[in-house]
């Protein structure tokens, strides 16, 4: 048994490493250095509590993720030190502006991540391409790109992120014209409007059906009404040859959906942002579960038998302070909830309302305020939808929640217009919330100003809610004693806020936390049970007393080895995993070439077996190496631990082969223990 101690602090760019990470290869170990280390740690898996699928996997799912996206409202305005550019002296500070704002505190809370200034002459474009990446790197399709105007800075920037979009080919983006009355482009006419969604359709990041048409999903639709809908797309065929399918996202598709079906490919709603209006367990046809359900009942455009699709709106939260409105969204619970109806409704596509409408505050992207948090808890639940199961719980994260004061705290900033909660979301609450994702069962402790909490938690999804108390907020995972996950909030509570600020923060164990394993690993060895070899020279030939097996492609050989596999030990999971051979006395028993090892039937017996009689092997994969060359010469092969965790508890099979022409021997189960065929698997 060998003993870390591991401690890594996430935030600032900064990472402490306390250890070396080590990993068994089958010429033997190498390390890794700190800067690798550093890499593994930061990287989005590594701050997720499961491994993110590859974006190939997650692009193949038919359902599509997109983010609302707003291009009034970029990552920098003036290329200023974040310090003093226009978000900082502009849009948080209560007198920017000229002092417009002063009514309701300044006209946000919260802004894009700051970064440096920017050398390039591009930076527009180039910080559009980071927005990309990042939407990337939790899972996101594409933005659905809304469009206020057909003119100005706003424009240049929709035109700009359709150029950043391209620079990966399977990011897209769903063209959404806002007709609210708020936007200019809501009084343009159908030849204009045409005229502006052509221009944009030409770029390559434009989404469209695989039979060519341009995906558009008005904001706001019902502003107009089917005929001039349809004289719209009559104009973008007939002067611009393309094709449209249109998706409209209704403010209130229960009153619309009827008079629109046949028109529509697909339809939305701007949705609702907090738990009680997001209530997944109502399911009659005026809830948010049941009027979707409702909208993919009736025929679309393509005529009887092709239904309507459905895009489900995933939220946090809402809090307007210039309109003196907020959602009460209950820490992470209107996200959750959100996620869920998209799931019971079987939402053909999802769309994140908003990656960044900061004067809202219902913002996705990384930001001050919450990091990577609300993406992050997304991608969870992005996965099981997109994948059809929650994906496995590999990594013991938190997400901490709070508001920075309590609901009835009077800000010190003279505001004359305070937000209320709305009326449709129910009662405004002040809590502390921890959201875990455990690989086993644990206690969560928070600390709470001088008040501390303990919560029971179960391996996999839970939820801690305590009071919300004014100074310091923490959360750990403690386990047998020992903390393996923690996070300390940044953002301090007080009863005396500046201006009034009624958003949620969040911040994660993964990403800005103390993740803290002082443990022991446990290494067990299950030698092999019953072992052979079959020889497609002698197809009728049993070796199942041999001492030693073989493995060749070409004049082939295949080698079965039996297991019991170990289960894991309480409140371990498997973190390594490999199959450990020993090569004959022959000068010329190791091979070079690869070897496959793959799970096999268990349907077979050692002394009957032949090639003829041979066990299938099946497609899953558990490692891939070459043993070393040289007689009595020790070879390990690492193990794929996401195979063989499923696999633990069990009696199993494996198949050893090869395609090459070099044979490769080893001793069987039946040669002195020293010699036997081992699976070493390492828990922790």
């Amino acid at each position: 048994m060998t003993s870390t101690l591991t401690r890594f602090r996430f935030g600032g760019g900064l990472i402490g490493v306390a250890f070396v990470f080590a990993f068994a290869a089958c010429n033997g170990a190498r390390h890794r250095n700190s800067e690798e280390v550093a890499q593994r740690v930061t990287s989005t898996t590594a701050a997720l509590p499961f491994d993110l699928p590859s974006t190939a996997a997650l692009r193949a799912s038919p359902k599509k993720a997109f983010g609302h996206y707003v291009p009034a409202l970029p990552v920098s305005i003036d290329n200023k030190d974040p310090a003093h550019d226009y978000w900082a002296l502009d849009y948080l500070d209560p007198m920017g502006e000229h002092g417009v704002h002063m009514a309701y505190g300044g006209y946000t809370r919260d802004r894009p991540m700051p970064r440096p200034v920017r050398p390039e002459a591009n930076w527009r474009l180039l910080d559009m391409q980071d927005e990309v990446r990042q939407a990337v790197s939790v899972g996101l399709d594409g933005f659905t790109l809304v469009l206020y105007s057909t003119g100005g800075s706003v424009w240049d920037n929709s035109v700009l992120m359709m150029e950043a979009a391209a620079s990966d080919p399977g990011f897209k983006i769903i063209l959404m014209p806002d007709m609210s009355e708020k936007s200019s482009i809501s009084t343009a006419t159908p030849e204009i409007l045409a005229q502006h969604i052509a221009a944009l359709a030409a770029y390559p990041s434009a989404y469209h059906l695989p039979d060519g048409r341009l995906v558009v999903s008005p904001f706001k639709a019902e502003s107009h009404d089917p005929a001039w809908w349809t004289l719209w797309m009559n104009v973008m065929q007939n002067t611009y040859g393309v094709r449209v399918a249109l998706w409209p996202c209704f403010l209130d598709d229960i009153k619309f959906r009827d008079a629109f079906a046949s028109i529509s490919y697909g339809m939305s709603d701007w949705g609702a942002r907090s738990p009680l209006d997001n209530d997944p367990t109502l399911t009659n046809p005026t809830s948010r579960v049941g009027r979707a359900l409702e909208v993919k009942k009736l025929d679309g455009v393509d005529g009887p038998g092709h239904k309507l699709k459905w895009m489900q709106p995933i939220s946090v939260q809402d809090s307007r302070p210039r309109e003196g409105l907020f959602d009460e969204a209950e820490n992470t619970h209107n996200l959750r909830n959100t996620w869920e109806i998209a799931r019971l409704q079987d939402a053909d596509f999802v769309q994140l309302t908003t990656w960044g409408d900061y004067p809202e505050l219902s913002t996705f992207a990384n930001s001050p305020m919450h990091g990577f948090s609300w993406l992050d808890i997304s991608s969870y639940f992005m996965t099981a939808w997109k994948l059809g199961a929650p994906p496995l719980i590999v990594r013991d994260v938190i997400y901490l929640t709070h508001r920075q004061h309590p609901i009835s705290a009077v800000p010190t900033f003279p505001e004359t217009l305070l937000m209320h909660v709305r009326a449709t979301s129910g009662s405004p609450r002040d809590t502390i919330e921890v959201l875990s994702f455990l690989t086993a069962p644990a206690t969560v402790r928070v600390q709470a100003g001088a008040q501390l909490y303990n919560c029971p938690a179960v391996g996999g999804l839970n939820v801690c809610t305590q009071p919300l108390v004014t100074g310091s907020l923490s959360a750990q995972v403690i386990r047998n004693g020992f903390a393996v996950a923690g996070v300390t909030s940044p953002h301090h509570v007080t009863a005396t806020p500046n201006v009034q600020d009624m958003q949620y923060v969040a911040v994660s164990s993964g990403r800005e936390g103390d993740v803290i394993i002082a443990h022991p690993e446990v290494t067990l060895r299950a030698s092999a049970v019953a072992g052979t070899c079959v020889n497609e020279g002698a197809p009728s030939i049993n070796y199942g007393t041999s001492w030693s097996l073989a493995s060749r492609g070409v004049g082939g050989y295949i080698a079965y080895l039996r297991f019991d596999i170990p289960a894991a030990p309480p409140n371990t999971q498997l973190k390594r995993a490999a199959l450990q051979i020993t090569s004959t006395m022959l000068a010329f028993a190791g091979s070079t070439d690869t070897q496959t090892l793959r799970l096999a039937s268990n349907d077979w017996s050692e002394t009957a077996v032949t090639w003829s009689s041979r066990p299938p092997a099946s497609a899953t994969i558990l490692g891939v190496g070459a043993a070393s060359r040289g007689p009595n010469v020790r070879s390990s092969f690492p193990l794929v631990t996401s195979a063989v965790t499923p696999l633990l508890g069990t009696q199993q099979s494996l198949a050893v082969t090869s395609t090459g022409l070099d044979s490769l021997w080893f001793w069987s189960h039946e040669a002195v223990s020293s010699s036997r065929p081992q699976l070493i698997l390492t828990f922790q």
